[in-house]
């Protein structure tokens, strides 16, 4: 195909980071009514370099498209307000109009394992001690704040077309679950062969001496770009070893949910949920 003529997206999954994302694509990659990004997490519209690639360039990550009636990427970076505030005008600009998915969990645990992961991969920005990162004004701080996010979507593309659904719903019952979502698409149930539950987090690492050498050669961006990611989670495995976990005080809660719990609990008293579904005191 001539990716001039491919589609852009007609939804996308905004946000956000640990919250079963990866399953939910995965699930659309399966679904005959769904033609979705080849690149997860692409980011395009989030990230200035990726998006000075131009259209014609994110278009060929949809090359695949066989007429299918939604077609859609999931990045967590674009429901960032603080971090990324111009990737939704640019979705707006270049898209048109939209549905944006926009999937939430209990903020804590979910900013502990969003921590985790993200040391993981090499993120050097973030304090190596969790009760250092979830007092400090920083992107997993930003991403915690839900319904500032949230309404940001709604008044852009209309309250119509934002749907906010519950990780804890996913956990529950995924069939009802992705039900939900297939009327939001309005594209027919569909029910993958197998419980999809991909990319959970395990235990805190940290790196070996080549990974440090890597690090100070400043080789670890350059070789992350270019390598595919089943090449990456392979590198994580030999380069990182298990540590011992880093407990999270009960101060550390209690400023984090300072800075993002009551944010939290009005987005749950708009969805018409108990704010006890969360622990937010």
């Amino acid at each position: 195909m001539n990716t001039s003529l491919a589609p852009l997206p007609n939804f996308f999954v905004v946000g956000t980071a640990k919250c079963a994302t990866t399953s939910l694509a995965q699930f659309f990659e399966q679904h005959p009514e769904v033609c979705f990004c080849r690149v997860h997490e692409p980011n395009f519209f989030a990230f200035d370099a990726s998006y000075a690639k131009g259209l014609d360039f994110y278009r060929s990550r949809y090359s695949h498209f066989a007429g299918e009636p939604a077609i859609g990427e999931k990045s967590w970076r674009y429901s960032c307000v603080g971090t990324h505030p111009e990737a939704l005008p640019r979705m707006v600009n270049d898209c048109g109009a939209f549905k944006a998915l926009y999937v939430v969990r209990d903020p804590f645990p979910r900013a502990i394992s969003m921590w985790r992961e993200m040391r993981d991969a090499g993120n050097q920005r973030l304090p190596a001690d969790p009760n250092k990162a979830l007092r400090q004004a920083n992107i997993i701080v930003d991403s915690s704040r839900y319904d500032t996010q949230i309404r940001r979507f709604e008044d852009a593309l209309g309250e119509d077309n934002v749907r906010v659904v519950l990780f804890e719903d996913f956990v529950a019952d995924p069939t009802s679950f992705y039900q939900t979502i297939c009327d939001f698409l309005e594209i027919s149930a569909f029910v993958p062969d197998e419980a999809i539950h991909a990319n959970k987090s395990v235990a805190q690492r940290s790196d070996r001496p080549a990974l440090e050498i890597i690090r100070s050669l400043g080789l670890d961006e350059p070789l992350r770009k270019i390598a595919p990611e089943r090449l990456r989670k392979f590198a994580r495995m030999i380069l990182k070893r298990d540590t011992r976990e880093i407990a999270v005080s009960d101060e550390t809660r209690s400023a984090f949910l300072d800075l993002v719990g009551e944010d939290c609990g009005r987005l749950l008293d708009r969805l018409g949920r108990e704010r006890s579904i969360w622990n937010l005191k």
